[in-house]
């Protein structure tokens, strides 16, 4: 006979069933994507200021054009990382989003 404390109904059971589906899931796809970032990271190692420059504008180019970038996102995302981020690292933020929205 089981103990009563340790029963647990069918539908406990599916959801934490789920649950470490969910978790089993949502850990392939951080291994997945930190494997993109630092492959990213490894592309632009070892490149100057203005090569890393050239390569943001064009990017930011080819994704205003797609339609996946423009002025607000760009200033939602500097609002998101500007705490994180020394006066120094803002003052550069913020000369980096003026050249991106000429």
């Amino acid at each position: 006979m089981r103990d009563i404390r340790s029963f647990k109904s069918a539908k406990e059971s599916l959801t934490q069933e789920k649950a470490v589906e969910i978790l089993d899931q949502f850990d392939e796809k951080t291994k997945r994507e930190a494997k993109a970032i630092e492959k990213s990271l490894h592309k632009y190692e070892g490149k100057t200021q203005s090569e890393l420059m050239d390569e943001l504008m064009k990017l930011a180019e080819e994704e205003r054009k797609k339609g996946t970038l423009d002025d607000k996102k760009l200033d939602a995302f500097a609002r998101s990382v500007s705490p994180m981020l020394t006066q120094e690292q803002r003052r550069r933020l913020s000369g980096i989003l003026k050249q991106l929205k000429k």
